[in-house]
């Protein structure tokens, strides 16, 4: 079954508009296609970010090679966070539509219309915080924190909050 939330927003990532839109977890979607993964990792009532060059943001980033989404979110939250996460569960997409990007070519480097995935997560480990890549600290922030915490929060990522939220309950 494939439902999706009628819910899209054009935003400008760099210099490039692109329309994002959430999917739910039970929306299928190519997985060679998703180009990033991020979590909402809790630890006790409180959602960790990080902080970097850009500000605040949860943890993730980009798919390397033959890694699967849940592989990559692991990945990232370990080097900018030095933490373990357990109980992963996928919470569902953004999708990323190039087409509203009249400068989007093949050689772009992203996929016209690729995704986001979300997961939510727990704090397994904690580990000693050692800056590295490009993460300057760590924080675990109450959720009404994190909406004015984030450099960039945008509408379209409240329905990963909201379902990760309610998978918490």
């Amino acid at each position: 079954m494939q439902s999706k939330n009628i819910t899209a927003q054009t935003v400008t990532w760099g210099e490039h508009q692109v329309r994002l839109s959430w999917l739910d977890k039970h929306y299928e979607v190519d997985t060679r296609l998703i180009t990033s993964c991020h979590g909402y990792c809790w630890h006790m009532d409180n959602i960790l970010v990080i902080e970097n060059s850009r500000g605040c943001e949860l943890p993730g980033g980009h798919r390397e090679v033959q890694e699967t989404p849940e592989e990559c979110l692991i990945r990232e939250v370990i080097e900018e966070a030095c933490l373990y996460i357990k109980n992963i569960e996928l919470l569902g997409y953004i999708q990323v539509d190039h087409s509203v990007n009249t400068t989007w070519t093949k050689q772009s480097g992203y996929p016209k219309v690729g995704y986001i995935a979300f997961f939510n997560s727990e704090v397994s480990r904690v580990l000693p915080f050692e800056p590295r890549f490009e993460t300057h600290t760590r924080h675990f922030i109450s959720v009404n924190e994190l909406t004015t915490s984030h450099h960039e929060w945008l509408n379209v990522y409240d329905y990963s909050l909201l379902a990760s939220q309610q998978v918490m309950a």
